[in-house]
């Protein structure tokens, strides 16, 4: 009687153990989500192949740089969220695209390693596609971007920057050269219509084009900032850029009049590896990515005390971090991971949920406008995910027990 009585109280005792942890569970819980749809782009390939770059093309289409040889573009469009491919052959194994842009919703930009320059239509038929091919740099294009006046600017491992205009005609189309004494990183346009540039022994000039040509150049900052991180050029409201002090360290510029002489802010992001992203909130801050995860910056904190929030559930490396329509932050490690973040809940209830990604090292993220994520592995393997369609959340009312 005594062995049975110990056993039926072992038995309530785990029971009871169980459905409080289940309870537990169901009040602390996250989102839940799953992946709508997977494709590889490698599928059929004998000899597997990456992804070497992906911008936003419109709404629900994506646009991607394969092999460093095919711009291939993925619609989303489809209710099912599987995207249809429309592979674009661009590249040669000689000849390698080396950057791709979005110029409105039906046209993108690419930049290829001979300096050539080529502007696609994908309104029109296959064919006729091509709607312009700038000639004028002599080595590969880094960077092309465009302007607010509906002019491009394009930066080269040949030391220029050059501004295009596709109204003007043949022959005629480059409209400005400006230069650096080493290869030009990035460029950006700052909110007032003015140039930045970084070159890859870290100086930052500032230009005006509506200057005659001799004094175009307002500004030339020395900002010690290294090549590594050389696409880390961003520019900020109020005429703010972010340039890398090193691998671990950024600095802000303040470029409206009178021009520093040295930085408004410096930010130790991360002491341990290298810095791989930075990305700037809808509300002003900056989120950095490093081995030491994910951080938030607030600029207008004082110094010493920018760093609002750290966010490190994750276990390996991140690379990448995107903000979705709904607010929510999405960062991809790997460690095979996707997280979900909600900054505007307290610090230890804004990690939202985790999604498993196929990709064996890392990816890119993609946030689309219908609060759809997409993730796109170094290998090829594209998954998507639709925030809108939650499983279930483990709450009270509608736990699950485990």
């Amino acid at each position: 009687m005594l062995r049975y009585m110990n056993k039926v109280g072992f038995i309530c005792l785990f029971s009871f153990f169980y459905v409080g942890m289940s309870l537990f569970h169901c009040a602390f819980g996250h989102y839940f989500y799953p992946s709508v749809a997977t494709l590889d782009l490698n599928s059929g390939l004998e000899e597997k192949e990456n992804v070497n770059n992906m911008v936003v093309l419109s709404d629900k289409r994506v646009a991607l740089v394969f092999a460093h040889k095919h711009i291939k573009v993925l619609d989303f469009s489809e209710a099912d969220c599987q995207p249809s491919v429309i592979t674009l052959s661009q590249g040669t194994e000689a000849n390698q695209i080396k950057t791709l842009m979005p110029l409105n919703n039906q046209q993108l930009v690419s930049g290829f390693a001979d300096g050539t320059i080529t502007v696609l239509d994908l309104s029109k038929p296959g064919q006729e596609q091509c709607v312009a091919t700038l000639k004028g740099h002599s080595d590969w294009v880094v960077a092309v971007i465009p302007l607010s006046d509906g002019r491009l600017a394009s930066a080269s491992v040949d030391k220029t920057l050059k501004v295009w205009d596709l109204s003007r005609p043949v022959g005629e189309k480059c409209v400005a050269t400006l230069r650096h004494d080493e290869w030009v990183a990035a460029v950006r346009q700052l909110p007032d219509g003015r140039l930045a540039s970084i070159s890859t022994d870290g100086v930052l000039k500032v230009w005006n084009l509506n200057n005659p040509r001799g004094e175009r150049c307002l500004a030339t900052l020395t900002t010690d900032a290294v090549s590594e991180l050389k696409s880390l050029l961003l520019p900020l409201t109020r005429g703010r850029v972010v340039t890398c002090f090193s691998v671990k360290v950024v600095n802000i510029w303040d470029l409206s009049e009178p021009y520093p002489e040295k930085p408004m802010a410096t930010l130790i992001v991360s002491e341990n590896e290298s810095l791989k992203t930075l990305t700037e909130l809808a509300d002003g801050r900056l989120v950095s990515c490093a081995a030491n995860g994910v951080k938030v910056w607030d600029l207008n904190k004082p110094d010493g005390k920018q760093c609002v929030t750290t966010l490190n559930e994750h276990t390996g490396l991140v690379r990448s971090v995107v903000q979705m329509p709904n607010g929510w932050l999405a960062s991809c490690s790997e460690d095979g991971t996707i997280k979900l973040w909600n900054l505007k809940k307290s610090y230890e209830k804004q990690w939202m949920g985790t999604l498993d990604h196929d990709g064996t090292t890392s990816g890119s993220l993609v946030a689309l406008p219908n609060n759809r994520l997409v993730f796109l592995s170094h290998e090829g393997v594209v998954e998507v995910w639709d925030l809108n369609k939650l499983v279930h959340r483990n709450l009270f009312g509608r736990c699950i027990l485990f």
